[in-house]
């Protein structure tokens, strides 16, 4: 591995998936508002590693691999316990329409990284590349939003704020608007790689 900033950052937001899914665990108000911090620094990690890497002129190996396998840990260190948090008759639950995270939305999610991260393997193979396409970044973006909504939620309730509050009311409007839309986006998306990987294998068979 060559040693730079976008490497240690990238790096970091790796190290950062299990402290983050740990945070989130504890039945703790202090513990889980922490959670939200390492998960707003390792979301902003993501910006600004890949953003010096073109500035600086450091992109690396290293880099193309470790960067999607650190943003999808990250995915599921927040994903995986706000679905935990959230089953059955939870203090933690009362989001507006879904009540909590469903675990079909969890498997959407999650489900489409691993097939696309499958896909990518097997054109890699056949030395082809899928580049990263622009619903893949939008996807991504409300994936975020969505989780800050959803973690913020988690945390005000843990610490014994009424869901019918105020400011509880945007909380939970903002989770439940911005999961629908992550949801939508990541079908979208989804269908778009799968197109892009048949025209990639078509090209193939016709050489």
């Amino acid at each position: 591995m060559i040693w730079n900033l976008p490497n240690a950052i990238t790096t970091l937001r790796l190290a950062l998936a299990p402290v983050l899914a740990w945070l989130l665990l504890e039945p703790s108000a202090t513990a889980r508002a922490c959670g939200c911090g390492v998960f707003l620094l390792a979301a902003l990690s993501d910006l600004w590693d890949g953003y010096l890497a073109r500035r600086r002129q450091e992109i690396t190996d290293y880099g193309r691999l470790v960067d999607p396998v650190a943003d999808k840990l990250l995915l599921a260190a927040a994903l995986v316990p706000l679905y935990l948090l959230g089953r059955g008759r939870s203090a933690l639950a009362g989001i507006p329409v879904y009540d909590a995270v469903p675990l079909w939305a969890v498997l959407v999610i999650l489900g489409r990284e691993a097939l696309i991260t499958v896909l990518r393997s097997v054109a890699a193979r056949r030395g082809r590349v899928v580049s990263a396409m622009r619903s893949g970044k939008y996807k991504a973006f409300v994936q975020n939003l969505f989780l800050g909504g959803g973690l913020l939620w988690v945390t005000l309730r843990t610490a014994e704020i009424g869901p019918n509050r105020p400011g509880m009311v945007f909380v939970g409007w903002f989770t439940a608007v911005t999961l629908s839309g992550a949801v939508l986006l990541t079908l979208g998306s989804l269908v778009e790689y799968l197109a892009a990987f048949a025209r990639v294998l078509e090209r193939r068979r016709a050489s």
